[in-house]
């Protein structure tokens, strides 16, 4: 089984099946972690017809007995594994009725109850560059890659809205748009404005457009409103297209959460934060504020009230050190 020729075959089964670069991104790795698993445990090179069930089963027990990864990372290489088997090698993965192959999940997963305190103390701890990333994060209660995939034509200042079109599930979304960081949101504007006219001047072809706008509009990508408001520095090439022209994209996501996690660390917080915690500490204060419990699955784009309910922290800030009678006890 060629790599090339296995890769080539599930980022096109991806884009077919209408899922984006990221899901490309994710699955790719658990596969090859399948395939050179399998071939190990096999002694030999296989075809892709040789590969079985049994395979897959052993795998996953690789993964949850041989390097203890959690339920959920397990189940996610699974989704992969299904895909692969459904969408690539067009096969069917039966699965045994005594041992299903997901794993059984926690009902409820750990989450982390964040201040406000806290949060000022790692916004501080960033750049101005990042502080405004973190802030749309929190106010706008949206998601990283929502954040550094808003263009400039996706902000409504009058309305106090952005837009949210490039998201996780493709669910087109409006968000609020804090009048408190429009300032800010300005200034970052007028900085990739500069970026813009310096793209002019070297004759740069702009940043990506989704093809079938490139196709009816061609100077799309030349314009100052298709520009990401989180520009990259440098220019690069599509990943999923080597011929493609180096463009202007976003700034890369790994490097921000690699920038937000020394932040953290310098802040003096002493927590676990990630960058989706900023989203999820924004729901719950809006929600501690508004008891607006539909409103609120709206912005998030969440499928039902259960899961946003599961998604915000009102449970936890119910419970807290005053329920403990200990304090009578010390003060008598």
């Amino acid at each position: 089984m060629s790599q090339a020729t296995l890769k080539r075959e599930l980022h096109a089964a991806i884009k077919q099946a209408g899922n984006k670069d990221s899901t490309f991104d994710a699955y790719w790795p658990v596969v090859m972690d399948f395939v050179n698993t399998t071939r190990r445990h096999r002694g030999n090179r296989i075809t892709r017809d040789q590969i079985t069930e049994d395979d897959v089963y052993y795998f996953r027990n690789v993964l949850a007995n041989d390097r203890n990864q959690s339920p959920r990372t397990v189940n996610q290489a699974m989704s992969a594994i299904r895909f692969l088997f459904e969408r690539v090698l067009h096969r069917t993965l039966e699965q045994r009725e005594t041992d299903p192959l997901r794993l059984k999940q926690p009902t409820r997963q750990r989450r982390r109850n964040i201040s406000a305190n806290q949060i000022t103390q790692v916004i501080q701890a960033l750049s101005p560059h990042d502080q405004l990333i973190a802030l749309m994060m929190f106010g706008c209660m949206s998601r990283l890659n929502d954040i550094l995939n808003l263009r400039i034509k996706d902000l409504n200042f009058d309305f106090q809205q952005a837009e949210i079109a490039d998201c996780k599930h493709d669910h087109f979304r409006i968000v609020p748009l804090p009048e408190s960081l429009h300032q800010r949101i300005h200034q970052q504007i007028r900085n990739v404005e500069h970026f813009h006219r310096r793209d002019q001047q070297r004759g740069n072809p702009g940043v990506p457009v989704p093809k079938s706008f490139a196709t009816k509009s061609p100077t799309a990508p030349l314009l100052i409103d298709w520009f990401w408001l989180f520009p990259s520095r440098s220019l690069s090439r599509d990943p999923s297209d080597p011929t493609a022209p180096k463009m202007r994209w976003h700034i890369n996501d790994d490097a921000f959460r690699k920038r937000f996690t020394a932040a953290v660390r310098s802040s003096g917080v002493r927590r676990r934060i990630t960058p989706h915690d900023m989203r999820r500490a924004g729901a719950t204060h809006f929600y501690r504020r508004t008891k607006d419990i539909e409103r609120l699955q709206t912005i998030l784009g969440h499928n039902s009230i259960e899961q946003t309910f599961d998604y915000i922290f009102e449970d936890e800030i119910a419970i807290s050190g005053q329920d403990s009678p200990i304090d009578a006890i010390l003060a008598a």
